[in-house]
């Protein structure tokens, strides 16, 4: 057990604050926290938020440099379970910092009952427990979800219980059911950062580009700090700091997202244990939506699933379903939207659907995105993201002959010439679409096998045309390339997955001018 230490120094920091070198942002939330520990004097203050959105940081900078001097003069204890969940060693340091702040002959008395709060009578202090829902436990209680360690529990009662000058800032990923409606709690929300705050924080992170680039991609990773620090980790890597090159490479494309999901990972596994009474799957097949599903659809699917057959899923009833998703939403992993519809986290949602195994289940939500349009054809933008949602999904399956079906049936007329993609437009779902098929090695095989060399070689071309119209130059080229090269295997059979102009094109875009004109030569013969 560690011995009293020097009670000289008031503060006590046992563990490192997470500062971030050149922080910028939050502003709004520096000025939420002073008024509330100012002038409307709260006692508790909790901070929620997915994981490695910030709170950690934010409480550290508000801590070293963003408090009022009123504030600023105020002892501090700080400590994150993070780093230590033990309650025992938690206690002994916290007394420690009491009897600093407790005049000795009253210390000597030995009529201290609860030494903090005692102390907090005498002057004001401020009591920081970072990472509390290391000491949350789930219960099956629909009232009551989430409980703390006992130990905790007791000392947060008697901290409401009586009057005294304390405030206690708490983070969390979850929820204080237990603190929520009592007085002097004062609850704020983490949001993500906004393009202006992500471009900041990438730019203190050494990421170079111009403020249009650093906001473009903060708000392509929906301004979620951890995620905006893993990717500035890969931009240093691949492409020495340079965000402008980073673009140009299409490195933010399946792969980079592999990627963060990899380091994210531990992250989001702690929210997985925490899993129960079917809240797996259900999050797993609400993952597998793009956009906002309404509820009341997403329990007529629930309903007719075989696929979750097997699972505590399907046992439950609507009202235990429904209880469920408000969970997932108050453990901010998916979210509501206008009372009646729901969508996963962005950061969530990519997780998930690639962790998600439910054999059958992908298939499934394919039918039912296909059943959701109003005609033949898409009639607009969202209509087309649902069926490119459900090729995705389809390949994702492994079914890739029905995907390229519906691709044919729904999305493309005439075989080649992707129409409802040029014709709406929507360009970036015609890429999306055709990397469902041809996105990888393993997904190029698959298709070579089950649709043939000249469908992988349509799928590969027209990655590249897509690129060529998002202004993706050097991307165009390498996928070209992996085009061309399956295009020539199968001249020798006197058969083209593309006719011979748009292969000419293609060659000419790569600086092929020999094989070019070998290929006129071919389209003259052939006429």
């Amino acid at each position: 057990m560690p011995t009293l230490r020097d009670r000289k120094e008031v503060n006590k920091y046992i563990h490192e604050l997470h500062l971030v070198p050149d922080f910028h942002g939050r502003q709004e939330n520096f000025n939420l926290l002073n008024n509330w520990a100012e002038e409307q004097k709260a006692k508790v203050i909790i901070i929620n938020g997915i994981g490695g959105q910030g709170k950690s940081t934010l409480v550290g900078h508000w801590l070293k440099e963003q408090r009022t001097p009123h504030l600023a003069k105020i002892p501090v204890f700080y400590w994150s379970f993070y780093e230590n969940p033990d309650l025992s060693e938690f206690d002994w340091e916290l007394l420690d910092f009491a009897q600093r702040l407790i005049p000795l002959a009253e210390r000597r008395k030995g009529v201290i009952q609860f030494p903090l709060i005692k102390a907090a009578q005498g002057k004001p202090l401020i009591l920081v427990l970072d990472g509390l829902e290391r000491l949350q436990r789930k219960t099956d209680s629909s009232l009551n979800r989430r409980v703390l360690e006992p130990g905790m529990q007791f000392f947060l009662n008697m901290w409401m219980r009586y009057q005294h000058q304390g405030l206690m800032v708490i983070t969390s990923r979850f929820n204080l059911s237990q603190l929520t409606q009592c007085n002097g709690v004062f609850n704020l929300h983490l949001s993500s950062l906004s393009p202006s705050e992500g471009a900041s924080l990438l730019s203190g992170l050494n990421v170079l580009g111009s403020d249009k680039l650093l906001a473009e991609y903060s708000a392509r990773f929906h301004g979620h700090p951890l995620t905006l620090k893993i990717m500035a980790g890969i931009v240093s890597q691949y492409c020495n700091g340079n965000l402008a090159e980073f673009a140009a490479k299409q490195i933010i494309s399946r792969d980079t997202h592999e990627k963060l999901a990899q380091s994210l990972g531990d992250l989001l596994h702690f929210y997985v244990q925490q899993f129960h009474q079917g809240q797996h799957e259900l999050l797993g097949i609400i993952s597998l939506f793009r956009r906002p599903l309404e509820i009341g659809a997403l329990l007529g699917l629930i309903r007719g699933m075989e696929s979750i057959s097997n699972t505590s899923l399907a046992n439950l009833d609507e009202e235990t379903i429904l209880k469920e998703v408000q969970e997932l939403a108050a453990d901010y992993l998916i979210e509501i939207i206008g009372g009646d519809k729901v969508i996963c986290h962005p950061l969530i949602q990519s997780y998930f659907r690639h962790e998600f195994h439910l054999r059958g289940c992908r298939k499934e939500v394919a039918g039912f995105l296909q059943r959701g349009l109003r005609g033949e054809r898409p009639r607009d933008i969202e209509e087309v993201r649902d069926l490119v949602n459900a090729v995705q999904l389809l390949c994702d399956e492994d079914d890739y002959p029905a995907a390229h079906q519906l691709c044919r049936t729904r999305l493309v007329e005439g075989g080649y010439g992707l129409d409802v993609f040029k014709h709406l437009p929507a360009i970036p779902e015609g890429l999306q679409c055709c990397l469902a098929f041809v996105g990888d090695d393993e997904r190029q095989k698959k298709t070579e096998v089950l649709l043939g060399k000249g469908a992988a070689a349509v799928y590969l071309t027209s990655i590249s045309l897509y690129n060529m119209k998002l202004g993706n130059i050097s991307l165009a080229r390498e996928w070209c390339s992996k085009g061309l090269d399956l295009c020539r295997t199968l001249q020798n059979e006197r058969t083209y997955p593309l006719p011979l102009h748009e292969i000419n094109d293609l060659e000419q875009a790569l600086g092929n001018i020999r094989q070019a004109q070998k290929l006129i030569n071919q389209d003259e013969e052939a006429d």
